[in-house]
């Protein structure tokens, strides 16, 4: 496990002090709210083991992750990252079936990010990428009925946002900022070019 976050998690987390967690304390673990486990972390497999976990947020110090794991998190409804320079060339978040939020955000130009999962997320009702040079596809694909705020910035090379199956009318407050994306629902291209937002 990373060192950074394995300190972090017992010093939040071993209620009894013994240096380890228990079944029973990763149990009790619902939220990881974190401003940096005070230092890099470059890996956050371990989160995994926290079955209950509802919240997971991270806005420093994770600029050098390069990997997650959160299919066992079947409980998580908020899932924020930033910055995520580190990520591998796709994120699978698909199936998490009680997310609400998910936010990803980068801070340089080196972000290898190329396709982001978030298929078969029902609750999902809010999609924030900020800076992700690297990505062209953005799966929905059976995600939220009712997205109420979809926010790309900086994304110049994304190309393809799949809505298969998921009613055109969710995306009501979208903004967008990237050009020459292409928006697909049942294989057919609905929107071609979406215009340039300026930040």
């Amino acid at each position: 496990m990373d060192t950074n976050l394995r300190a972090y998690l017992l010093s939040e987390y071993d209620a009894n002090g013994d240096g380890l967690l228990s079944r029973a304390e990763a149990e009790s673990v619902t939220e990881i709210y974190s401003t940096g486990f005070g230092g890099k972390v470059k890996s956050l497999m371990y989160i995994e083991r926290f079955p209950n976990l509802e919240v997971l947020v991270v806005n420093s110090n994770c600029d050098e992750l390069n990997g997650i794991t959160l299919s066992n998190n079947k409980k998580l409804t908020r899932v924020s990252l930033s910055p995520a320079n580190g990520l591998w060339s796709s994120l699978n978040v698909s199936g998490l079936e009680n997310l609400t939020t998910f936010e990803l955000k980068f801070s340089n130009d080196q972000a290898n990010l190329s396709k982001i999962n978030l298929s078969n997320c029902p609750a999902l009702k809010k999609v924030v990428v900020e800076g992700a040079k690297s990505l062209e596809t953005l799966d929905l694909t059976g995600s939220a009925s009712t997205v109420e705020m979809f926010w790309l910035q900086s994304c110049p090379k994304m190309t393809t946002v799949d809505i298969h199956e998921m009613p055109i009318t969710t995306f009501a407050s979208a903004d967008y900022a990237s050009s020459g994306t292409n928006m697909f629902a049942d294989g057919t291209m609905i929107i071609a070019t979406l215009a340039q937002k300026s930040a």
